[in-house]
């Protein structure tokens, strides 16, 4: 499945810096944007709901998740070489 990402007012080529952007952040971190994703959805999603298959994220989806929460915050190349706030190093270092 491919990613979107739509940025009101952003020009076509900020659209495809985001896009190599969040893509670099999942290569980096091993996940797919689905398996980033479906781990979001984990431990966001049924945090609320306390869990009721009884299992919580694994590490791996906790990275994976966090990965997803990068992702989502870069906009363009220039807002990753500035050092955009990553509060997970091992996902931005």
């Amino acid at each position: 499945m491919p990613m979107i990402l739509n940025v009101p007012g952003a020009s076509p080529g900020d659209i495809a810096r985001g896009l190599a952007a969040a893509q670099a952040v999942f290569a980096k971190a091993g996940v797919t944007p689905m398996q980033a994703a479906e781990a979001l959805l984990k431990r966001d999603g049924l945090a609320t709901l306390g869990f009721p298959d009884g299992g919580e994220p694994s590490a791996d989806e906790f990275a994976a998740a966090d990965a997803f929460d990068v992702a989502k915050k870069l906009r363009s190349r220039r807002a990753a070489r500035a050092g955009l706030m990553c509060p997970r190093k091992h996902i931005c270092a």
